[in-house]
């Protein structure tokens, strides 16, 4: 996870331009049944701070967790309201309080490889939530990533000063559960027609409902939910990313 997103942060929000965040949003604040009014929120893998901004435009005080300094300063320099951004491990962090929930999304959860890593995470989280509070999280689904099989995929977007073109090649590891899917990235600088490569492989865990529900009992949760990310329909082979509620007991 080190190195993961210190080059590709510069083009993060060009890439993702299109994302449904406003949708995802309403969506964690709908499922999140006991987050109250202007509640606190800790965020694991906070990115840019684009979701913590919706959070924020709801009221919503977000603490964002992320380890990529690259994308903790872009964040800072949104001047988000209620949101703190801090650079910080998801396994290992500790703000010596406690918030009315979690959330981990655009599947942060599925970079965490070994079952070592993700108990830590888990740990860490319900350390942090006051009891009965509820981490909400997305993640890869196994079902689907081996029925599917991952391709590879190109993908392009531009803004006034860049057009970034993304290509990902996944190489399965299927032993371990995890997809190695190389980033080569390719950035056309439209005000003086340079062009920029860089590459990155980011290591991507899929997970199973019964391995979640062990994860849970092992850190003090109850699993309330297991669905579809956004459609709330039943995980399916056809599932690519299923959202995953736990309670704290």
């Amino acid at each position: 996870m080190t190195r993961v997103f210190d080059a590709y942060s510069a083009y993060y929000d060009v890439l993702y331009q299109d994302k449904p965040y406003v949708s995802e949003t309403d969506y964690v604040i709908r499922k999140l049944s006991f987050l109250p009014a202007n509640g606190s929120i800790v965020e694991l893998g906070s990115g840019t701070g684009i979701h913590a901004s919706f959070f924020s435009d709801r009221q919503y005080q977000v603490t964002g967790i992320e380890q990529s300094l690259s994308m903790v300063e872009r964040a800072k320099a949104k001047t988000i309201s209620n949101y703190t951004p801090l650079c910080g491990d998801i396994r290992s962090f500790d703000l010596g309080r406690e918030f009315d929930a979690a959330v981990s999304l655009f599947h942060v959860i599925s970079y965490l490889q070994t079952n070592a890593d993700v108990l830590a995470c888990l740990n860490q989280v319900h350390k942090h939530l006051r009891l009965g509070g509820q981490f909400l999280f997305d993640v890869w689904y196994t079902p689907a990533v081996y029925t599917q099989q991952p391709a590879t995929r190109t993908k392009q977007m531009e803004n006034t000063k860049v057009k970034v073109t993304r290509k990902a090649t996944p190489v399965l590891r299927v032993n371990e559960n995890i997809v190695d899917v190389i980033f080569d990235i390719e950035v056309l600088n439209k005000e003086d027609g340079s062009l920029h490569t860089l590459s990155e492989t980011h290591s991507m865990r899929h997970f199973s409902i019964p391995e979640m529900q062990m994860f849970a009992q092992s850190c003090g949760f109850q699993l309330e939910t297991a669905e579809e990310f956004l459609s709330g329909n039943p995980p399916s082979a056809e599932t690519w990313g299923v959202c995953f509620i736990f309670k704290k007991r």
